[in-house]
């Protein structure tokens, strides 16, 4: 079990097939949404800080919360791998790591999944920038 409570083994998405297309009942598709929804927001609020003037800041800033963070976007990409925001997530964490081709790759992922979020362009961008410029400091 990758974090208490989280049993990513038996989080699937119930689909019944019919010769056409994938039936998914809607009050099972509004759980499932919901638990994906719940577990992007329980791995971002394991690095969650408020600073004095009310700003909130992401810090997951040990291996203990990327990996326990880690652990939640990966449930979340594999319960609905379309939706692009625990891969974005992904991307992060792995940025952190730091484990440069997998951010890369999960980034170039949520941007394909979901080239209208602005989010899938900025933490890439952001990332590519710090990874620059602390090249350049070293050269």
């Amino acid at each position: 079990m990758p974090t208490e409570g989280v049993n990513c083994t038996i989080i699937t998405l119930s689909t019944t097939a019919t010769d056409n297309a994938t039936a998914v009942n809607s009050s099972e598709l509004q759980r499932q949404t919901a638990l994906y929804d719940a577990l992007v927001e329980a791995g971002k609020d394991v690095g969650r800080t408020r600073r004095e003037n009310s700003v909130t800041e992401f810090m997951h800033d040990t291996p203990e919360k990327v990996q326990r963070a880690m652990d939640l976007f990966s449930c979340a990409a594999r319960l609905d791998p379309t939706r692009a925001t625990a891969w974005m997530w992904r991307g992060v964490m792995l940025s952190e790591i730091p484990q440069e081709d997998r951010a890369l790759h999960n980034f170039w992922h949520a941007l394909r999944l979901d080239p209208e979020d602005a989010f899938n362009y900025y933490y890439p961008i952001l990332y590519l920038c710090v990874r620059q410029s602390a090249c350049c400091v070293c050269a």
